[in-house]
């Protein structure tokens, strides 16, 4: 029982640390990090589905028109057309044959706006400011903190393994819901692949008991929440 308690806290602790992170950090700078969390979502959005329209440009020697819509590019050019992070329809716009742009209104769901309510443009970006990258930076540290010290306690203490196990569990798990709704073959998705074998494997070692079980966990979390961060377009 112990063991799978340990489990237990070691799976929801990256979610627990990032819920107190964004409240702190959201209390010291007067700002909601959730909702510039969405707002910062909408890029990768936008841009995946004008990928889609300028493949349709290429194979048919135009952009779709504006009667024609985002809906004439499912399912040959892409799976299906993603709502914006608030769950509203992207806006598609068309200037001749060959040139369109994919728009999000942002939070307040009209043109213009300032901050968070700043439309998210696929070709033009967003001129909003957003929360300073020193935050960004100090999550990502404590995100990968985490497994450290998880595997630290684990070489210290074996009874702690289950921890680590299932910190790994978790970050397999998140690169597995977060490359689900765009799985399609390519070089980065057989790395997360690989990232997500490693993670589970190392969970699985972990929890037997097993020689080269924490590293194995370690490697595979790092490598998970790297996956993750270029997933999301966090990295480049």
């Amino acid at each position: 029982m112990r063991r799978l308690l340990l489990a237990c806290a070691g799976f929801a602790a990256t979610p627990l640390l990032v819920w107190c992170f964004a409240s702190l950090a959201g209390l010291a700078l007067g700002r909601d990090l959730h909702e510039w969390a969405k707002h910062d979502a909408a890029h990768p959005i936008t841009r995946s589905v004008l990928v889609a329209t300028e493949l349709h440009r290429r194979e048919q020697q135009r952009v779709p028109t504006t009667d024609e819509g985002l809906s004439s590019l499912v399912p040959e050019y892409i799976a299906g057309i993603p709502r914006d992070p608030w769950a509203r329809p992207l806006i598609y716009k068309t200037q001749g044959a060959d040139w369109a742009d994919i728009v999000s209104l942002g939070r307040d769901g009209a043109p213009g706006g300032y901050g968070l309510d700043t439309d998210v443009s696929a070709r033009y970006g967003s001129p909003s400011t957003s929360p300073p990258r020193l935050i960004n930076l100090a999550l990502v540290g404590l995100l990968g903190l985490l497994p450290l010290g998880a595997y630290a306690l684990a070489r210290l203490r074996p009874r702690w393994l289950p921890l680590l196990a299932g910190v790994a569990g978790f970050w397999g798990y998140a690169v597995c819901i977060t490359v689900a709704p765009d799985a399609a073959a390519s070089l980065g998705l057989i790395a997360a692949f690989a990232a997500v074998v490693t993670a589970f494997s190392g969970a699985l070692v972990c929890a037997q008991r097993l020689p080269g079980g924490p590293a194995m966990a370690l490697a595979g979390t790092l490598l998970c929440q790297v996956a993750c961060a270029w997933m999301i377009g966090a990295i480049a």
